[in-house]
């Protein structure tokens, strides 16, 4: 899986990335010097469990993506089967072509946990 993670982190833009479980359990992680492991993990786990809360409230179904975008930067959230990939970015960074790259690097992890179990 880190090759996956260092595969995206090769992208313009992105600051980061990391395989969390809503319990904010690092499977996985690749941050930049910048980024704390266990503040990243901390923020995407409650992030995660609140909107997943929230859409189970709305009769909404299960959460499969979410972009968080901030003042300094973005972070996407991409359902992964049993975690979350969630990558950093900087804010201007387009991400069209990133979120096709985060969809297929999400699609990977989920084929390699199915082939681990």
């Amino acid at each position: 899986m880190i090759d996956i993670l260092q595969k995206l982190n090769k992208g313009l833009g992105v600051r980061g990335s990391m395989i969390v479980t809503t319990e904010g359990i690092v499977i996985k992680s690749i941050l930049g010097p910048d980024l704390e492991e266990d503040r990243v993990a901390a923020m995407a786990s409650a992030v995660i469990q609140e909107i997943q809360r929230c859409l189970t409230k709305l009769s909404l179904g299960t959460l499969t993506q979410f972009i968080l975008t901030a003042f300094h930067g973005k972070m996407v959230f991409q359902d992964c089967g049993p975690a979350f990939l969630v990558v950093l970015t900087e804010k201007s960074i387009n991400l069209d072509h990133t979120l096709i790259e985060i969809r297929g690097a999400a699609f990977k992890i989920k084929s390699k946990a199915k082939i681990e179990d």
